[in-house]
């Protein structure tokens, strides 16, 4: 888990980690939050996989480099199966600015295509140490690969887990992905509990003589000073005619519908709610958001797609008439803070429920109105639950189908042997490894409404792939 990692690097009194998934950044949000929470240095990167080549860890130094990173993990996507992202080296060396690069012990077979890269970025080889039989010849293989490329070695971890402990729960992750039994994974699995986080003292004593290959990544942390807080989003300007600002537009479109809901004209109340409203929406600076959902409601109210506003939006009498959501104001004791207000700092939540049969249209609408550089539906994290974990740790496990039914079922039952820790008691550990399973990423899907929309290009901050459903991305 990020968090995990985070917290651990922190405990051991790291300066930093870098933090690099497998074509794309999907724990990142999390390490983020953590990093801030326990003030410890985050490397926001991810590990890329180029076809016909070993892979290559890419980190963004500022945010120029996070852009580039964000569009190479987009390309991975888009021309490549579901499921097996890779870049080209082209694209690679035609967009890589403000971004760093490391190449392990794989890549000394391919020492010329190696030095084309770190000839147009910077680049530094890794060198780690698994206590295998194998290190020696690896570490000779950087030590000939880094003189080759002109460039430094550093020191790695090459963590997977935060501490040894996690290896089982590593195994079975392993497993996981690779659609097997722990009794089929055979080399799948890692030959040991090495690759976990370490403190400085412990790489300085596994590189004896080679010290400073472990201070270079200081030198390494250096270059990297971006950071998730350094994004910021821009609101779409079709949304605003000609000769108007975001707030001239909305509070015209807002007296407008007034007169439509209201035609024999507005009590004082509603006139002081709206105006109550709408100066806190100029001062949060919300008009642009409010001025999107309009325009999405607005053309799915011209198609004849049934769609009303709900939740707390139902507390706004702008919503109201902008037509947005239908209840009246006047009619109802409405307590508008809890939409919005100047505590949260942050847009509200607009929840518009469409047509459920029609619903593709709005999304089809959106993208053709927008482009799909600019417009993407939003990625959920799923999380194993109770049930869930039990499942899927069971038939790694091997367990029959009756097994892990009755273990469902019958869970409770079970908690005492989550504490044994004979190997030989399948039962006892499908409850342990599931009890540390439980609420881990399972998958990732469509958030079943979330749209984002930007005015420049949203592959320069945030990666976009092809969903599974046609037609969609995310």
């Amino acid at each position: 888990m990020p968090a995990e990692l985070i917290s651990h690097a922190k405990s051991l009194g790291l300066g930093g980690i870098g933090l690099c998934d497998r074509s794309g950044v999907y724990g990142l949000v999390r390490a983020w939050k953590a990093s801030v929470e326990h003030r410890i240095k985050l490397l926001h990167g991810a590990t890329l996989s180029i076809e016909g080549l070993p892979d290559v860890v890419l980190y963004a130094k500022d945010s120029g480099g996070w852009a580039s990173l964000c569009r190479l993990i987009s390309c991975a996507h888009e021309g490549s199966p579901k499921g097996e992202p890779s870049i080209t080296l082209e694209q690679l060396l035609n967009d890589n600015k403000g971004l760093l690069a490391l190449t392990t012990w794989e890549w000394v077979d391919h020492r010329d295509v190696a030095r084309t890269i770190s000839d147009t970025i910077t680049t530094y080889a890794v060198a780690s140490r698994q206590l295998l039989i194998q290190d020696r010849q690896r570490l000779g293989a950087i030590e000939t690969l880094a003189k080759s490329m002109e460039v430094s070695v550093l020191a790695s971890s090459r963590a997977l887990q935060h501490s040894r402990e996690r290896q089982p729960l590593q195994d079975l992750l392993t497993c996981l992905k690779n659609h097997c039994t722990l009794d089929e994974a055979g080399t799948l699995l890692q030959p040991n509990g090495e690759r976990h986080l370490k403190s400085c003292e412990e790489m300085l004593r596994l590189f004896p003589g080679r010290e400073h290959w472990v201070y270079n990544t200081a030198e390494l942390a250096e270059q990297c000073s971006f950071t998730l807080s350094e994004l910021s989003y821009t609101y779409p300007k079709e949304v605003v005619p000609t000769g108007y600002t975001p707030d001239s537009w909305l509070r015209k479109l807002t007296y407008k519908g007034l007169k439509k809901r209201y035609p024999k004209g507005i009590t004082k109340k509603v006139s002081d709610q709206i105006e109550h409203e709408l100066k806190l929406i100029k001062e949060l600076n919300f008009p642009a958001y409010f001025l999107t959902v309009e325009d999405i409601v607005s053309d799915a109210k011209r198609r004849g797609i049934l769609c009303q506003g709900r939740g707390s939006a139902a507390n706004s009498a702008v919503c109201f008439a902008l037509g947005i959501t239908e209840v009246d104001p006047a009619r109802s004791n409405m307590l508008f803070e809890r939409f919005i207000s100047k505590e949260r700092g942050e847009p509200p939540d607009i929840d518009v429920d469409f047509e459920h049969r029609r619903r593709e249209e709005v999304i089809q609408a959106t993208y053709q109105k927008y482009g799909r550089h600019r417009a993407a539906m939003v990625n959920e994290v799923i999380s194993y639950r109770e049930r869930s974990a039990i499942r899927d740790v069971g038939k790694v496990l091997g367990l029959s189908i009756d097994q892990i039914n009755g273990l469902v079922k019958d869970r409770k039952d079970y908690e005492d042997s989550a504490d044994n820790d004979d190997p030989r008691d399948r039962v006892g550990m499908t409850m342990r490894l599931s009890r540390e399973l439980h609420g881990f990423p399972r998958h990732v899907s469509i958030h079943t409404g979330g749209f984002v929309i930007s005015e420049g290009s949203l592959k320069d901050r945030s990666p976009i792939e092809p969903a599974s459903m046609a037609d969609r991305s995310v």
